[in-house]
Formats: structure tokens, sequence, C-alpha cells
């Protein structure tokens, strides 16, 4: 009994922590989200440095983020073409209030040499509007670039789409706790 365990306890380590490009991409991913979420009302100045700092290591210094124009706002109005550039737009969109960042549905496609990939992802930004306390929910689909540089991944292109057919935009009257 305690060796089925201990099998199925170093099967799930080394699933864990086996050598695994999408793997790597999707915590990648994760671990932008999770950076580019904030609680400005409580975030200082020091601390909104040093996440903006180490949100720099995740885009590739001359990427491109386009936005595909639609109907409707648009989520990066203007295109973005350099890291600089993208970081500005993330400092300034964090000043405005709370942002809940999630990149949901990814789908990961290796190239054939394991150094670049192309992802597509949903992105779903809650926004906690600081007038009339209510959330605005964005959903917006990304296509986006990466490449494997001196062993981790960077994001070098970002498109952004315009909601899938069928979504909307939803609307929350109570701010989230």
């Amino acid at each position: 009994m305690a060796a089925v365990l201990f099998a199925l306890v170093g099967a799930g380590v080394a699933y864990r922590y086996w050598p695994d490009e999408e793997r790597d991409i999707r915590r990648h991913l994760s671990n932008l989200a999770e950076a580019l979420t904030t609680s400005a009302d409580s975030e200082n100045e020091a601390e909104r440095s040093t996440r903006l700092a180490a949100i720099r290591e995740y885009f590739a210094p001359d990427i491109r983020v386009l936005p595909v124009l639609a109907a409707g706002p648009a989520l990066v109005p203007e295109p973005l073409l350099s890291r600089e550039a993208v970081l500005r737009a993330i400092d300034e969109a964090t000043r405005q209030g709370r942002i809940s960042v999630q990149l949901i549905d990814a789908s990961v496609r290796l190239a054939a040499d394991g150094a670049a990939a192309d992802v597509a992802v949903v992105a779903r930004v809650v926004r906690a509007n600081l007038v009339g306390g209510r959330q605005d929910v964005d959903l917006r689909r990304l296509e986006v670039a990466m490449a494997k540089t001196q062993g981790d991944w960077v994001i070098t292109a970002v498109e952004v789409r315009p909601r899938a057919e069928g979504q909307v935009e939803e609307r929350e009257r109570s701010p989230r706790p």
C-alpha cells in the first residue's frame, strides 16, 4: 500500500516538474495574468515599480501589440510597438482602479524546433469602477506569438481581437471584496 502511495506521489512530482514547453508557456501566461492583477488603492509607488519591473521580463524588447479594429471600445486603441510602450499602457491602465486579469482557454501551438509558439487565449479583464461601485468586464481574444530566448519564454507579438460573436459585456452593481 505504501509503495503504491509513493509511486503516485512520485508520478505527480515527475509530471509537475518534468520539462514541458507547453506547460511552461501556460505557467508563464498564468504568472503574467497574476502580475497584471492589481488592487490600486493599496499599491504604493515602490510596489508599482517592482511589479512593472517584473512584468517587463514577460515581453521582448521589440514586442508589437496590434488591435484588430471592430465596433465597440478598443482594449488597445492604437498599436504599441515596444516593450516601453506596453509598460506605459499597463501602468496607465492600472492607475485607474483595481484590475483583475485572467487568461483562459489557452490553445498552444509549438513550432517544430520548440523555439517559438503561437497561443490563442481569451483575456478576461475586470475593472472596478471607482464611481458607481460597479465592475466592467471585458472579454477579448488574443493571438500571442512567443519565442524562447535565453531559456525563457517572452511575448513577441499580440493581436487583440474583438469579442467573439455572441459575447456580451458583463456589468455588476456591487464591487467584489
